[in-house]
């Protein structure tokens, strides 16, 4: 039984309950990182509760810390240089916070009135990606005006998550998604929108690159330095040179289904797989990396770059992050599904290294589809703020110099 210095009663029993304001809140035994016979409660200096079973393992629950958020009924899409952050509602609105006032804007705004995903571009143009009318449909927002497109031969809906990408030259590209409807003339592929600015009628322009010149839907959409066009997805991996679509070198890639597809701003391409691990482009040389290089599993679901070039990897079975040299998994207990069994549908990462979480039931994306099951809907987006300071470590006991071969011991203390 500890009481918290926000006045929080905790109490330690077969669950955990705590009381405040004549509100009980239960903790259950699956929601906490291990499962505890007897449980002892600590209160740190920082504020947080530390949960420790005798002679077992210990959790830390960062309840009242400031560096977790939770946005109900909202998933978290990008932010904008004018310091809004940008999500979507769970009835398909468009909501921009700048931490202080929200506004949403809805179909009657000319918003699309099923958006799955969010794109900020370099132009100060905010995309909105998904269907309306149940048809594949595009908005963009200048800060003032939204302008909507529909796109009826390409699908029913656009694809989501990696199958956006706008291009050094200032084009944008969309993915149809799945489960196209042939019988309304649907044939797939892929869409550029080359700007006003670009375009020499001083119009925008749209080109449908169809089938079979192209997959009918990509997982993935990235450009390299090198100006080449990437895209992942169901029949692996294909790039596009500006008049042709070619194969990769390596084999692995050109039949594996690849989910996922990151280019960095220093011209390396990675490709998360779906069976095959991770496999990393840099200067003309593929390199793959499985679990024997440290990966926690080999479907790879996501790909995202922290600041410093570090990657974090979301797989099947938790993530992994690289540091340039190997890679180490992450303690996220509970990440990938949530307590409820509610799938993490994206994270993304932003300044600072902020990371978002969003949690979806997965149906909710395909809710344009005509016939697709509808029924209760549950999203939310989790908000995690490191605090930015490395844990202080110290070796205090070590060998300087050991035979070959040789066996040698190090002994260690930290505080975080």
């Amino acid at each position: 039984l500890v009481e918290t210095r926000d006045g929080r009663l905790w109490i330690a029993g077969a669950d955990m309950l705590t009381y405040k304001n004549n509100i009980w809140l239960s903790f259950a035994e699956n929601q906490l990182p291990e499962k505890f016979h007897r449980k002892l409660l600590l209160e740190t200096s920082d504020g947080a509760l530390w949960v420790a079973g005798i002679g077992e393992g210990a959790g830390r629950l960062d309840y009242d810390t400031g560096k977790w958020q939770t946005y109900q009924g909202l998933l978290f899409q990008c932010e904008t240089p004018d310091s809004l952050s940008w999500f979507i509602d769970q009835d398909g609105g468009i909501v921009s916070s700048d931490g202080k006032k929200w506004i949403r804007y809805g179909s009657e705004d000319g918003v699309i009135d099923a958006p799955v995903r969010l794109f900020a571009a370099k132009n100060n143009i905010l995309w909105a990606i998904g269907s309306h009318d149940s048809t594949a449909a595009t908005a963009r927002f200048d800060g003032k005006t939204w302008i909507r497109d529909l796109h009826p031969k390409l699908a029913w809906g656009l694809h989501r998550n990696s199958a956006v990408c706008e291009t050094a030259e200032g084009h944008m590209w969309f993915s149809a998604t799945v489960n196209r409807l042939i019988d309304r003339g649907q044939v797939g592929g892929l869409l550029r929108f080359t700007p006003a600015s670009l375009a020499k009628t001083g119009e925008p322009i749209w080109t449908h690159f169809a089938p079979p010149e192209t997959p009918s839907s990509a997982y993935g959409i990235a450009q390299t330095t090198d100006g080449k066009l990437w895209i992942a997805g169901a029949h692996g991996l294909r790039y596009f040179d500006g008049q042709t679509w070619h194969f990769p070198k390596q084999e692995e890639l050109r039949e594996t289904p690849c989910d996922e597809l990151l280019s960095t701003p220093d011209g390396e391409l990675w490709v998360g797989t779906r069976t095959l691990g991770v496999f990393r482009l840099k200067k003309g040389i593929w390199t793959q990396y499985t679990t024997r290089e440290g990966l926690v599993d080999h479907k790879v679901r996501m790909l995202r770059q922290k600041k410093h070039g570090n990657l974090l990897a979301l797989t099947s079975q938790g993530f992994t992050g690289f540091d340039g040299v190997s890679w180490t998994p992450y303690t996220t207990p509970g990440m990938v599904f949530d307590e409820k069994g509610l799938g993490l549908s994206d994270f993304q990462v932003t300044g600072n290294n902020t990371l978002w979480f969003n949690y979806c039931d997965f149906f909710w994306f395909d809710r344009a589809r005509p016939n697709a099951p509808q029924g209760p809907i549950s999203l939310y987006t989790i908000r995690h703020q490191p605090d930015g300071h490395p844990p202080r470590t110290e070796i205090t006991e070590s060998i300087d110099r050991i035979s070959q071969p040789g066996n040698t011991f190090v002994f260690w203390k930290g505080t975080d």
